[in-house]
């Protein structure tokens, strides 16, 4: 797949035809200019880190997500007029966020030990068809796709063209095409600064004793999870039990210390009181200092996006963070 196909965004608005097939189409603008070299199946990625394998079928140019499509959107509770946003991150996985009807996004489903879980499907006797382009020389031609109802190719309103100066705003469901602009520009510009944020913070964290950094993500205000990176945590993966987290007014924490089944080591029961006492929020970035190894304890940072969100920092100035 070319390089250029990294980063799209497509979205479909669900209809009833979409629920009741249990498929859906994706937008023949995206496959014709960026299909080629995906594979099959796809990865379909939540923000709380569950992950679903979701098969292809391949018509002439229409591509349809089809056999896990309807258990995934069971799951989800996937209703009529939900907003599905869909952006590629590259081999064939897809990051993807949904609306409800009030515009807002929805709540997802608990994902189970780790956020980097994927849900198997059930493939007995699947490959031979859904493992092939049906469009291929080899293969039979053969007309399995029924067309979806009220679905549009390109995903725009009828008759009208992006460069005609038309005014999508007086069309039925217009106002989802200012709400895809806006969406895009404020998810993308949150993502750069959470990611600059937590570069700056990595350059400036001082510490004397072994240390690392985390960013707060959405799943670790939620959860008793907070999965320490892999190059501090490999020499420790013996050290299941408890750890001790503290502050720099004296306040500590217990915390449980696992491997989950993915190998990674991780903070559990009782990280989540730690992250509400001290008001944790997504794009905050923590530095952990280990003060004793066989205790196990941990001094910890707090660095607070919102505080640092009009300094410096983001215009790439080196300061220093209390």
């Amino acid at each position: 797949m070319s390089s250029q196909g990294y980063g799209v965004h497509f979205f479909k608005v669900i209809l009833e035809s979409t629920l009741r097939k249990g498929q859906l189409k994706v937008p023949s603008s995206f496959t014709r200019r960026h299909w080629q070299g995906i594979s099959n199946p796809v990865i379909l990625s939540l923000p709380n880190g569950t992950k679903r394998k979701v098969y292809w079928l391949k018509d002439g140019c229409d591509v349809w997500f089809s056999n896990g499509w309807r258990e995934f959107a069971k799951k989800l509770r996937l209703d009529v007029s939900h907003f599905v946003v869909f952006r590629y991150e590259g081999n064939s996985c897809f990051n993807v966020i949904i609306f409800g009807k009030s515009a807002l996004e929805v709540e997802y489903p608990s994902s189970h030990d780790s956020n980097v879980e994927v849900e198997e499907i059930n493939d007995t006797d699947f490959s031979a068809k859904f493992g092939e382009d049906h469009t291929s020389k080899s293969s039979k031609k053969r007309k399995i796709i029924p067309k979806e109802e009220d679905d549009d190719d390109d995903d725009e309103p009828k008759h009208c063209k992006k460069d005609s100066g038309f005014d999508y705003s007086k069309q039925k469901n217009g106002g989802w095409f200012y709400f895809l602009i806006l969406f895009r520009s404020s998810q993308g510009d949150f993502k750069r600064r959470i990611k600059m944020f937590h570069e700056k913070v990595k350059e400036m964290f001082y510490a004397e004793n072994e240390h690392f950094t985390c960013l707060i993500q959405k799943t670790y205000t939620e959860r008793d999870l907070l999965i320490l990176p892999m190059e501090f945590s490999k020499p420790y993966l013996h050290k299941e039990g408890n750890a001790t987290l503290f502050v720099d007014d004296g306040r500590s924490w217990d915390v449980g210390l696992r491997v989950n089944h993915y190998g990674q080591l991780t903070f559990s029961r009782g990280w989540r009181k730690f992250s509400l006492e001290n008001k944790l929020k997504v794009g905050d970035v923590c530095g952990f200092e280990l003060h004793n190894s066989e205790k196990f304890s941990f001094e910890v940072s707090i660095y607070r996006l919102e505080e640092n969100s009009s300094t410096p920092i983001f215009k790439g100035s080196i300061i220093y963070l209390p």
